[in-house]
């Protein structure tokens, strides 16, 4: 029996694309081994929806069906994982643009369901990595608004901006420490 759907959580791999540039398969691997839970899709992957580096989406297992993602949510819960460690870097422009359709079509199909990140939901936890803010600007204004307000767009692009030139700063940081 399916439970009603009452969440979408948003995840991320936490293995930077720039080490595993391709993650699907490697993450199928690897959920294979610790928890060997074919989908009814033929997938191991514990989410509903994996979101490649290139924006690809694939569907891994039925909505309703049992997921590995997070400990209470795994029946009531649409579980969508992005490739990439965004404790590090930022989602591509690919993979936010994919997030956000897949998001309005279950919003469509799910009128009244809730937008969280892993960690909101599972205590402890820093999945998917990203800020609230850069979630509510960059991914649920698109989602929520048909008209983006100025201000919005301008503080979206800001943080976007800031998202970038923090990525380049942990760069040069990981370079100069690689030097001592």
């Amino acid at each position: 029996m399916t439970n009603k759907i009452k969440y979408v959580c948003v995840h991320h791999t936490a293995v930077s694309r720039k080490d595993q540039p391709s993650q699907f398969y490697p993450v199928n691997r690897y959920h294979k081994e610790k928890w060997n839970m074919i989908s009814e899709l033929g997938w191991y992957i514990g989410y509903n929806y994996f979101i490649g580096t290139n924006g690809v989406l694939t569907q891994t297992r039925n909505v309703g069906e049992e997921t590995m993602a997070v400990v209470g949510h795994n029946h009531d819960t649409i579980h969508i994982c992005s490739a990439g460690n965004f404790l590090v870097e930022q989602p591509t422009d690919e993979q936010d643009k994919t997030l956000i359709e897949l998001i309005k079509q279950i919003e469509k199909e799910y009128p009244g369901i809730e937008i969280k990140r892993h960690c909101e939901m599972q205590k402890g936890r820093t999945c998917p990595g990203f800020s609230r803010s850069y979630f509510d600007a960059i991914i649920l204004n698109e989602v929520h608004t048909t008209v983006p307000d100025k201000e919005d767009v301008e503080k979206a692009e800001q943080i976007k901006q800031m998202s970038s030139l923090l990525d380049k700063l942990r760069e040069q940081l990981l370079r100069l420490l690689n030097r001592i």
